[in-house]
């Protein structure tokens, strides 16, 4: 008896869902849905960020693609930093090496983010060979809307799928985040927290 493959059914993760889309450029409304601390290469600590869109202007055929965008806390690129809380209304200080707090902040409210196109820095390529277009965040603004159901369903699928992904690529770990001899002060448990790509690139 054969073992067939449909590749149009399901993801590679074996879920059975459908595949997430990929995220053209234009303006998505975007919400938080996981952060991972880390480390850059030149040795700052960091947030790897994972944003989910929950409404494409552009007939909605981006909603439950994933945006990933890196934040490091250094002076330089803080910048980055206080533009996304004020687009989701954030107005009092707060520790951004704290996990928890840091969490609290992104996902207070949805984002409405510009997103552009641009070849891989890190030189990925597709099966094809050819160098990959990657979603790269150009600007973060305030969104005015509500949430719908709908909309709070995907970020919903979007938190079960970052809690997923973490434990995969924890080796399953359920440990308590570990400290790991810096700030950020709350990491996620495991070894592989901060994977994300153009780490020190401070915009």
């Amino acid at each position: 008896m054969a073992f067939v493959i449909n590749p149009n059914e399901g993801d590679s993760g074996g879920s059975g869902a459908a595949p997430r889309p990929d995220v053209r450029a234009g303006r998505k409304i975007l919400s938080c849905v996981g952060i991972t601390g880390g480390t850059t290469q030149g040795g700052n600590p960091k947030w790897s960020t994972t944003w989910v869109v929950v409404q494409d202007p552009d007939g909605g055929q981006d909603v439950g693609a994933l945006v990933f965008e890196t934040l490091t806390l250094t002076e330089r690129a803080a910048w980055k930093i206080r533009i996304i809380a004020q687009a989701v209304g954030q107005s009092a200080s707060w520790n951004a090496e704290d996990r928890e707090a840091m969490y609290k902040v992104l996902s207070r409210a949805p984002v409405v983010a510009k997103i552009e196109l641009a070849e891989s820095r890190t030189g990925r390529t597709d099966r094809d060979g050819n160098v990959r277009m990657e979603a790269e965040v150009k600007g973060w603004y305030r969104y005015s809307g509500s949430l719908t159901d709908d909309q709070r369903a995907v970020i919903r699928d979007g938190q079960s799928w970052y809690k997923a992904w973490r434990a995969k690529k924890d080796g399953g770990s359920t440990a308590p985040p570990v400290k790991r001899g810096g700030p950020p002060d709350q990491w996620d448990g495991g070894s592989g927290g901060g994977s994300y790509d153009h780490d020190d690139i401070p915009f």
